[in-house]
């Protein structure tokens, strides 16, 4: 599965093949907290959070992804959809405060690899 990120604008600068952050964001592109208001940064190779070739003259903030696998899905007391998810599986990445397992809405999981 795969759940929504973003490219950071200010990291444009820092050569070809390394996106050294990456926020995970909402659906309208703000800056996502996880569904309880957690900010995550991640640290990896640009095509750990995109297919699309990316280069420090791309336009960002940029749309971007991250590999995740769902452990479980529940409702939250405000009645929203969560899902917990461990972004070790199946492409090794934590956030960079060693974090890999994130409540997010199920609204931000945006399907698979193959279909993305």
């Amino acid at each position: 599965m795969l759940v929504e990120a973003r490219l950071p604008e200010e990291l444009s600068g820092r050569g070809i093949n390394r996106i050294d952050r990456c926020g995970v964001v909402a659906k309208d592109g703000g800056e996502l907290r996880d569904a309880f208001g957690g900010e995550w940064v991640f640290m990896d190779k640009a095509p750990i959070f995109t297919g699309e070739p990316v280069a420090a003259s791309s336009d960002y903030p940029r749309p971007g992804i991250i590999a995740c696998e769902i452990i479980k899905s529940w409702r939250d007391d405000l009645g929203r959809e969560v899902c917990t998810i461990d972004t070790t599986r199946p492409d090794a990445v934590e956030a960079e405060v060693g974090k890999s397992t994130f409540d997010v809405l199920a609204e931000q999981i945006i399907g698979d690899r193959a279909a993305a």
